[in-house]
């Protein structure tokens, strides 16, 4: 049967017989450090925290691969100084602070006076072009995560209060990560050192509890919890 003339433009046939060998090729690239760091706001969250918070600050480190954050009431250069410096010094104290900071096409004076402060570089990726920015990628995981969280809580948990399970949230996102530098350690025990969960157990946010109330605190036939 012959082939039609949009067969032969679509498929066109091999010059020669090409036989299926099944081989495929790998080669081990050696890890190096890059000493970058990305950074990101996420959108405002539907609801305002009673303590004024509405955006989240989302940083990603490339070589502890961590996802760090810190919420935030607005926008503003300070604010956002302020949040990132917190940052960079948690991850100098860990002993992986980045030489270079990846931001996106904002940045303020007042952080810009901050990164000359520590003696660190920048840069901008260009407007509309996402993907030359990690920290997107950290906010959709941070995001999912978080979402999931709060969709195990109990229905009377207040959602004004979002900003204050976000260390929880933080803290077991990391968990499930890799550090890339010892990808035997979660990132965070990569940076802070193995969670003991005898002295801080862990149980999912949002759950509601009962507290018993003693006999000699409570009123004549008021419940006990």
């Amino acid at each position: 049967m012959k082939l039609e003339k949009a067969d032969f433009m679509f498929f066109p046939p091999s010059d020669s017989p090409n036989v299926k060998t099944h081989d495929a090729i790998a080669a081990i690239v050696p890890f190096t450090t890059k000493n970058t760091a990305f950074q990101d706001l996420t959108g405002r969250f539907p609801h305002k925290s009673t303590r004024g918070n509405e955006y989240i600050l989302i940083v990603y480190d490339h070589d502890s691969n961590c996802i760090l954050h810190r919420a935030l009431k607005d926008r503003a250069g300070m604010t956002i100084k302020t949040a990132w410096e917190e940052i960079q010094l948690t991850l100098a104290k860990s002993g992986c602070a980045p030489n270079l900071w990846i931001f996106d096409n904002e940045c303020s004076k007042e952080l810009k006076v901050a990164l000359l402060k520590y003696d660190l570089d920048f840069q901008r990726v260009p407007p509309h072009i996402h993907r030359q920015n990690a920290a997107e990628r950290a906010i959709r995981t941070f995001n999912n995560h978080m979402l999931a969280s709060l969709a195990t809580c109990d229905p009377d948990f207040p959602i004004a209060e979002w900003d204050r399970v976000l260390f929880q949230i933080g803290l077991t996102l990391n968990m499930l990560r890799c550090s890339r530098v010892n990808p035997k350690l979660s990132t965070w025990a990569y940076l802070y050192g193995n969670y003991d969960f005898n002295k801080n157990p862990l149980a999912p946010i949002g759950t509601q509890v009962l507290i018993h109330l003693k006999a000699d605190v409570r009123a004549s036939w008021q419940n006990h919890g």
